[in-house]
């Protein structure tokens, strides 16, 4: 069952990281889906009083038995694991400016992108742009395998950098696939430099 999963998980992740993992059940995710959410609460970590960050895996039914083989665990266990990413360096970038909020993005309102105006907000926001950007870099070097190929394939925008990233994909969308935008811009700028210091190139 999902929550065994879950709780089997949290027990590995707690011997390292000061992660909670809750199941939550929708009607809008498959029945054949883990949807993985996760948060940083900075109140919770200043005080230290609760767990500031957790995770949430959304599925159709926790009481369903799921057989994952290796390539589903796989999915999940990447996904599990930028998510964690994700929300430490949040929780690094709070820390650093003493739980300071960011600044807010505030992009220009587009008649044609007026439904990707709260998108835009989001993504623009100068703390998703570090965060997504480490999320993208790992995304990439999973799937081009080499430091060179990532970085090669970023810097020509390769039309294959979009399967290979959903997080780059949704990128574009909410800023119109233009790739001058600067928010785009920044973002390719710290996806280079993520790849270039995450970890050595494979053979």
């Amino acid at each position: 069952k999902i929550k065994h999963i879950a709780d089997e998980i949290e027990k590995t992740l707690r011997r390292h990281y000061n992660v909670e993992i809750n199941v939550q059940k929708s009607s809008r995710v498959s029945s054949s889906s883990i949807v993985v959410n996760a948060w940083y609460d900075e109140d919770n970590d200043r005080s230290g009083e609760d767990v500031p960050i957790g995770l949430n895996f959304i599925v159709s039914d926790p009481e369903v038995l799921l057989n994952l083989d290796n390539s589903m665990w796989h999915k999940l266990s990447n996904e599990v694991a930028d998510a964690i990413q994700h929300e430490y360096l949040h929780m690094s970038q709070y820390r650093n400016r003493g739980f300071i909020k960011p600044s807010k993005y505030k992009p220009k309102i587009s008649k044609e992108l007026k439904d990707f105006y709260s998108s835009r907000v989001y993504l623009g926001n100068s703390d998703e742009i570090e965060a997504y950007a480490l999320n993208i870099s790992s995304e990439l070097l999973n799937n081009y395998r080499t430091k060179q190929k990532a970085i090669t394939n970023v810097k020509r925008l390769d039309k294959s950098l979009f399967k290979a990233s959903p997080n780059l994909f949704a990128y574009f969308m909410a800023f119109n696939f233009d790739s001058r935008h600067p928010v785009i811009r920044k973002l390719l700028k710290k996806v280079l430099l993520y790849i270039e210091s995450q970890r050595p190139s494979k053979s």
